[in-house]
């Protein structure tokens, strides 16, 4: 799932803004849209990093109702880019032992937020390893 980041830059007509109980209007017109494909953040090796990212926000993955409903446990590995300012640009599955536990761990690091990964001082984009497992609580406690 790999979405790239745009940048537009657009004046609007007409912009309406409310500042307190007066509505001013601001007259403007459209002269021209740029659109700036940003790159995909190149990661650092890890061994080159002065501070490795630090996880501050996480989403747990939803555990996909029919493999609950089933009984199915299993697990997932999730290979994802942190980019310099901390978010993850992307994130994939590399190993998963079913399909919609791929989906669900994927769709939940990609909420993720890092302190971002340091090399000599400045931020850097890197990749990141994150395993999964999906345990059923009261199926492990009758084992």
């Amino acid at each position: 799932m790999k979405t790239p980041t745009a940048l537009i830059f657009a004046l609007l007509t007409p912009l309406w803004v409310s500042a307190a109980l007066d509505p001013v209007r601001l007259e403007t017109a459209v002269s021209r849209v740029i659109v700036f494909e940003t790159p995909a953040p190149v990661p650092v090796d890890y061994c080159l990093l002065d501070l490795p990212a630090h996880l501050i926000y996480r989403v747990l993955p939803d555990y996909p109702r029919e493999l609950r409903e089933r009984g199915i446990m299993g697990s997932v590995e999730v290979e994802a880019i942190v980019d310099t300012i901390g978010r993850v640009h992307t994130a994939k599955a590399v190993r998963a032992d079913y399909p919609a536990f791929a989906d669900a761990a994927v769709k939940a690091v990609l909420d993720w937020h890092f302190e971002p990964a340091l090399m000599e001082g400045r931020p850097v984009a890197v990749r990141v390893t994150v395993p999964f497992r999906f345990v059923i609580p009261s199926l492990l406690a009758q084992k």
